[in-house]
């Protein structure tokens, strides 16, 4: 565990290789990862779809660059 008072994390890890992790990153940014023990490869078709999100530049992780009034709404939405 990373008790950082800006950028905490946490790790997990299970006796069978499962691991897992949550940490605060630059701006806000949460990363959460979940890493599984090998296993055998198996075939796995293509996808028939295309992707229906618009194609992003840069590098990973990428920064937030879409603003959704949903997400970036200035308070909750009310109860109802």
């Amino acid at each position: 565990m990373d008790t950082d008072r800006e950028l905490p994390a946490i790790y997990a890890a299970t006796p069978e290789g499962f691991r897992m992790s949550v940490a605060v990153a630059g701006e806000g940014q949460f990363f959460f990862s979940i890493t599984t023990p090998c296993f055998a490869e198996s075939d796995v078709a293509d996808p028939k779809s295309s992707p229906n999100t618009p194609h992003r530049e840069g590098g990973y992780p990428q920064r937030p660059d879409i603003h959704d009034d949903f997400w970036s709404a200035p308070s909750p939405p009310p109860r109802t």
